[in-house]
């Protein structure tokens, strides 16, 4: 059984784009996947104070209750440990954090997918994603 974990940007989104993460999670379950979101990985508090926030800036206040670092942390542990393959969301290529995800998904033997949706939000397209094309374009992202 696959188990995909869910990367893509999140700080400098609206609600740390975590609408679109619980969308495309909820629509990879139903497919039959076992998912795991970072979006759904934050103590309460956290999750509560992102999507409240209108900017996705990561502030003091949020640092209180898990730093960027210890996040980062968390999430790299579950892409080493616990998934299979990694699904790609639009935009993954500017996020510092699942570019970081993808470095180390590529470092372990995952596997990757393109994750979109085209035209209406009922029509999630989940491709395989060559892993030549993903380290192709994760090299463009970190010149």
């Amino acid at each position: 059984m696959k188990t995909i974990y869910v990367a893509g940007p999140m700080r400098g989104l609206p609600q740390f784009n975590f609408p679109l993460f619980d969308a495309v999670s909820a629509a990879l379950r139903e497919r039959g996947y076992t998912v795991i979101s970072p979006a759904e990985q934050s103590a309460p508090a956290i999750r509560a104070k992102s999507l409240a926030s209108a900017t996705g800036i990561f502030t003091d206040d949020m640092a209180k209750d898990e730093s960027v670092g210890t996040i980062l942390g968390r999430d790299t542990r579950i892409v080493i440990d616990d998934i299979t393959d990694i699904a790609l969301l639009p935009g993954w290529e500017k996020s510092t954090g699942a570019r970081l995800e993808v470095c180390v998904g590529l470092l372990h033997g995952k596997g990757f997918y393109w994750v979109h949706y085209a035209g209406t939000s009922d029509s999630l397209v989940v491709e395989s994603f060559p892993r030549d094309i993903v380290l192709e374009k994760f090299r463009g992202a970190v010149k």
